[in-house]
């Protein structure tokens, strides 16, 4: 309880390591990326992040996920850690664009730092 306690009131640091992540680099990156969500990928800033679904064409939802923009043609995609390998394949399923896409699970860490505080304590930082 006082690890809820504590952020909830104020911060704690999770490893979410196991999650997936799938980067799209080049021209049509975005494109493509814009193209598997429901959320409006074009309006994403370098930095940027925004959270949205994938949805099957006759209906349904795949997965929801996170999008980071990483670049100007870069862009970073975080799935849940069950549906990894679901993921991939659909989102392979839907890749025509000219763009490099990549399943860099095994090689990215993720720390989430979550709670009121959280920004105050990674601006100390950054």
């Amino acid at each position: 309880i006082e690890e809820h306690r504590a952020v909830r009131e104020a911060a704690g640091l999770f490893d979410v390591s196991h999650m997936g992540e799938f980067e799209a680099r080049g021209k049509e990156a975005g494109a493509f990326v814009h193209k598997l969500v429901t959320n409006n990928v074009r309006k994403l800033e370098v930095g940027g992040v925004l959270y949205a679904a994938m949805c099957r064409e006759e209906g349904g939802i795949v997965d929801d996920l996170t999008v980071y923009r990483l670049g100007e043609e870069r862009y970073m995609a975080v799935v849940n850690a069950a549906n990894i390998e679901k993921d991939w394949d659909w989102m392979v399923s839907h890749h025509a664009e000219d763009c490099a896409f990549e399943n860099v699970s095994d090689r990215i860490g993720l720390l989430a730092l979550q709670g009121p505080k959280a920004e105050s304590i990674l601006g100390k930082l950054i």
